[in-house]
């Protein structure tokens, strides 16, 4: 199970980086679904770097795999990942009736927000 939500972390990190390079999409500076784009950058870091080691820290106890907490992680990581990178996340995947632009580790955070959510 870890394996295949590297991968798609993975799979995402190269999205990203197809699309950027042919301009399909925009680059989020931002949190998540663009949320948070004036926060300070500092404290931007800060409080991604912390949540992102509770998550792991969560995410394996007694060697069994929280699902939810890893999803998160793994999206959260990619994201903070193209961060480090590039200054952003590109975001490449859009809703076709609103104007929301997201990105598969956005999806990943999402669904596992939601599974944490719903106890499963």
């Amino acid at each position: 199970m870890v394996a295949l939500l590297v991968f798609l972390g993975i799979a995402d990190v190269v999205g990203q980086s197809f699309f950027r390079a042919r301009e399909w999409g925009m680059e989020n500076n931002g949190i998540s679904f663009g949320v948070g784009q004036g926060i300070n950058e500092g404290l931007l870091w800060l409080v991604l770097l912390f949540v992102l080691a509770v998550l792991v820290r969560n995410g394996i106890k007694d060697r069994q795999i929280n699902v939810p907490l890893f999803l998160v992680a793994i999206g959260g990581g990619v994201n903070l990942w193209g961060r480090v990178l590039t200054g952003g996340v590109w975001d490449y995947l859009k809703l076709p009736f609103f104007d929301l632009w997201f990105n598969f580790s956005d999806v990943m955070i999402t669904i596992g927000v939601l599974l944490a959510i719903l106890g499963k």
